[in-house]
């Protein structure tokens, strides 16, 4: 491709879900939470961790204080009702209280996690968390070998509800379209997926992320734990993250400038996060794949004295964070190179607020330049919701925000936004005669250390993987 040439192709469609769970029934009233996956991490520098091939963190939250939770376990390539666990870890104790609180009332506490240890990598792993006389199924598999050359993983985005009860159901059929795909094939998919942002509708509210309340991610129901309890999420800190609600009054949404993101880093806590209260960035190597999960929020409320600003960001040089983008995009590896961010650089119509006006232009671009010049193949963006493809001077851009939230129209217009060589080819409808609103998923398969596809699929569909948009070959 040209330099400086820019190619878009464009659609809606939305994420879905993983497996159903074994068979034995369990007392829906114990949990409020989970059980989910988390990666566990190891060999971490200042800069980058690995994703532990021999290591998985499971977490929940129970609805009282426990005292008698604890995880079961056993390696084996399937799960059923028949399964017999081998090994326990006894009883978990709660995890210390969250030192920064939601604005909102709400019980934040009771929370749990266990690592499952001593595993072998890329094993199948089938594992039990039982809580009083509830018990609760799951199984995952441990990252591959070191020097493994093929990984396939998902990647969605924008799970955040609206105000009604259809998006609790567009993200629940997303998991359940996701589910199916990986369960055709577990051994090569049961692996991670990444989550580009916007978890829920506001972040900063702890009723929005398990009640009944628009689109909360933890709902525990069938298919969205059939996801939760066999994929570790990956997640990319997003700007509803930061949201506590909305002013009726002044027609304003109320953000968290302060806190901004501590209620998703309290059921994400990942291991890989750079120290420091507000850094959400990180990197980590899983098997052929090195991937950079970068921060483009800002914190600055209407009164200028609160948050950071762009430099602060770490979206310059200069900033933290751009600069340990600089020196992990720097290091040598023979890696895929994959960043993950929210608020896209390249889209279907335009870039929306975060980079409109002339510093996030320049913000843009240079991240833009860094990323091309350190051999960055593929950026998974989210903010928008519909599905875009944009390639930029070697690199493609996605934006996969069709998890759940309302699916917007494309709004292009030619020679806006900083960038008059995209050219849209515009698709509102999927599915089979454009019968299906375009909320989607994407797979993406490295099978060398030179060449990937990505599929993306609507959620159309039943007992199926979903409705096939296009798939996209990439080469390094």
């Amino acid at each position: 491709m040209k330099k400086g040439l820019y190619r878009v192709i464009l659609l809606s469609c939305l994420p879905v879900f993983l497996l159903f769970l074994p068979a034995k029934a369990a007392d829906s009233s114990v949990l409020r939470k989970g059980p989910y996956l988390m990666l566990a991490a190891r060999n971490c520098t200042d800069d980058i961790c690995d994703a532990d091939q021999t290591r998985m963190t499971v977490l929940w939250q129970t609805k009282v204080a426990r005292s008698d939770c604890s995880v079961a376990w056993v390696t084996r390539n399937s799960c059923d009702a028949s399964t017999v666990y081998t090994k326990s870890s006894g009883p978990v104790p709660e995890e210390q209280p969250w030192p920064v609180r939601s604005k909102q009332p709400g019980d934040w506490e009771h929370r749990f996690s266990y690592t499952i240890d001593n595993l072998a990598p890329g094993a199948r792993t089938c594992y039990r968390v039982t809580c009083g006389a509830g018990d609760f199924y799951g199984s995952f598999q441990t990252p591959p070998v070191d020097g493994a050359t093929t990984l396939s993983f998902y990647a969605y985005g924008d799970t955040r509800g609206g105000t009604k009860d259809v998006e609790n159901s567009r993200k629940e059929e997303v998991h359940e379209r996701l589910v199916y795909d990986m369960k055709s094939s577990p051994a090569a998919r049961q692996t991670f997926c990444l989550h580009t942002g916007d978890f829920v509708m506001d972040g900063q509210d702890e009723k929005a992320w398990d009640r009944n309340y628009d689109n909360e991610y933890f709902v525990r129901n069938p298919r969205n734990m059939a996801f939760l309890t066999q994929l570790p999420v990956a997640g990319v800190l997003g700007n509803h993250e930061g949201y506590l609600g909305y002013n009726r009054a002044t027609k304003k949404t109320i953000i968290d400038y302060v806190d901004f993101g501590q209620v998703f880093k309290k059921y994400f806590p990942y291991p890989f996060y750079r120290s420091g209260k507000d850094r959400f960035y990180y990197a980590f190597d899983y098997g052929p794949a090195r991937f950079i999960v970068v921060d483009v929020n800002d914190r600055v409320g209407d009164s200028g004295n609160t948050g950071r600003n762009y430099t602060e960001a770490g979206l310059v040089a200069g900033s933290p964070q751009y600069d340990w983008l600089k020196r992990v995009l720097a290091m040598p590896t023979t890696k895929w190179k994959i960043v993950s961010l929210h608020n896209p650089l390249y889209s279907g119509s335009g870039m929306r607020e975060r980079f409109q006006n002339d510093a996030g232009l320049a913000v843009r671009n240079g991240l833009h330049v860094l990323f091309r010049d350190t051999g960055v193949k593929l950026v998974l963006q989210g903010h928008n919701h519909y599905y875009s493809r944009s390639e930029v001077e070697g690199v493609t851009y996605l934006v996969l925000g069709g998890g759940g939230a309302p699916i917007r129209g494309l709004q292009f217009l030619p020679g806006s936004s900083g960038h008059p060589e995209l050219k849209a080819a515009r698709q509102d409808n999927c599915g089979p005669e454009g019968k299906s609103a375009c909320y989607h998923y994407a797979r993406i398969d490295i099978t060398s250390t030179s060449a990937a596809t990505v599929t993306v699929r609507d959620a159309w569909g039943d007992r199926s993987p979903g409705y096939l948009i296009e798939t996209v070959p990439l080469t390094k």
